[in-house]
């Protein structure tokens, strides 16, 4: 964290403010407004009643994603497609990215701190949230009934000095892990390291890829690890671990908390993190994010997944030739997909493939457009959209969510110019006077 901070500074793309601001409410108006003006990223220098700084809206833009992972998102993506290309098991080829463990312990260069999470500038987001969450944490767990481990971005509402409520999706890594377990299980909260493992826990991977393998591909070499005294494995440049443990049975009442949405969601019943432990770095600076109405910092993440796991995708629905998430959808919510269409088609067919496969796919609402629309022309997929969709005929519904067939009818021309005409415009433009 500490190089890509610095690379921020030297491309003024991160603004500092020494003022003193309080955790509760007031940062998060701040990066509210910063976020809607697609402003920098903002290191808080002192935050009232804490001695750690707060970075929040690092990865708020594409350009500073890029800085974060290290390469331009369409390199990321050629390294991706290669390395689908080397094998016919995605999955099973990432080994060779597998993490390095490094026998040395990073705990003798930091401190366990005293008061465990009453320590940590943890923040309360918005007025009618259920309390004080970490909203940027890399939960690691490991399957009690097998070897693999899961790394994903699951809000940690705070209780007390040792006590939180995971909040984690039906069927996330970490929840099927739970699932798997009789009585307790492990758990390894890391706050900030290596931006790529970030990237890697918080979007939609097939369910057989591994977050700490591909994050090492993302990298160009494999992640360094050190064991956790939970025997879980940590980025070697964490700048927070917390370690503790989840039990069958103990559960409370979460939320509710402003969501990614810009809305409130229901509060949810869900497992108790009993904290053992909270380890900071010398000179530990705490990340966060802000959620709320778009757009804001984890649209970007969105938006970079459009082209880094467009590969993956192709390799599974070789027909899709590109996908696009209007930042007004975020995750999951609204997806345009345009695909190479052939005589007789079966879009109904391909749309229950689509939310069968899951992950990246699963969006409530899709729209379907020939290869030849630019997705990020959004006016022409509105026109598109509201002209030529039958919407007797066009629309299918699974179960809450809908997919649109906005690709061109046969039967229906479209109103455009006779191609030797815009060559004859084209080469007399100059003469018209323009």
């Amino acid at each position: 964290m500490k190089l890509f901070i610095e690379k921020l500074i030297e491309r003024k793309l991160l603004k500092k403010i020494s003022v003193v601001v309080d955790s509760q409410l007031e940062i998060t108006e701040i990066v509210d407004r910063v976020s809607k003006d697609l402003g920098p990223a903002l290191l808080f220098e002192n935050v009232k009643g804490y001695k750690f700084p707060v970075i929040i809206n690092s990865l708020g833009s594409i350009e500073r994603l890029e800085i974060a992972l290290g390469d331009s998102l369409s390199n990321l993506s050629k390294k991706i497609k290669n390395q689908i290309e080397k094998s016919n098991d995605f999955a099973k080829s990432l080994k060779e990215y597998f993490p390095t463990l490094n026998e040395n312990s990073i705990i003798n260069s930091g401190t366990y701190l005293k008061n465990m999470l009453d320590d940590l500038p943890i923040l309360k987001t918005w007025p009618k949230d259920g309390g004080s969450a970490l909203s940027l944490p890399i939960v690691i767990t490991q399957n009690p009934q097998g070897v693999d481990i899961n790394a994903g971005i699951y809000r940690l509402q705070k209780l007390s000095k040792n006590k939180m409520l995971l909040h984690w999706r039906k069927s996330s890594g970490g929840e099927i892990h739970f699932s798997n377990t009789t009585s307790r299980m492990a758990v390894t909260v890391v706050l900030g390291g290596s931006p790529s493992l970030l990237y890697a826990a918080s979007v939609p991977l097939p369910n057989d890829v591994d977050e700490f393998n591909f994050a090492g591909l993302i990298s160009g070499k494999p992640l360094e690890i050190l064991k956790s005294k939970n025997g879980l494995p940590i980025p070697s440049d964490a700048n927070f671990i917390i370690e503790g443990y989840v039990e069958q049975g103990v559960f409370d009442v979460e939320g509710p908390f402003g969501n990614h949405t810009g809305y409130y969601p229901s509060t949810e019943i869900c497992p108790i993190l009993t904290v053992e432990s909270v380890w900071a770095k010398e000179g530990a600076i705490y990340p966060a994010t802000v959620v709320g109405k778009p757009p804001m910092e984890d649209c970007y993440l969105a938006k970079a997944s459009e082209k880094i796991l467009l590969p993956i995708v192709q390799n599974e629905f070789p027909k899709i030739i590109d996908i696009n998430f209007p930042l007004e959808g975020v995750f999951g919510k609204f997806m345009l997909i345009s695909i190479d269409d052939e005589e007789n088609f079966d879009i109904k067919n391909f749309a229950k493939k689509l939310w069968n496969y899951g992950g990246i796919l699963s969006s409530r609402a899709i729209v379907i457009l020939d290869k030849e629309v630019d997705l990020s022309d959004y006016s022409t997929v509105f026109w598109k959209v509201l002209n030529s969709v039958n919407f007797e005929k066009d629309l299918f519904l699974n179960g809450g969510k809908i997919v649109i067939d906005a690709t061109e009818n046969s039967s229906r021309q479209i109103v455009e110019m006779d191609r030797k005409i815009k060559l004859l415009v084209d080469k007399r433009w100059s003469e018209y006077g323009f």
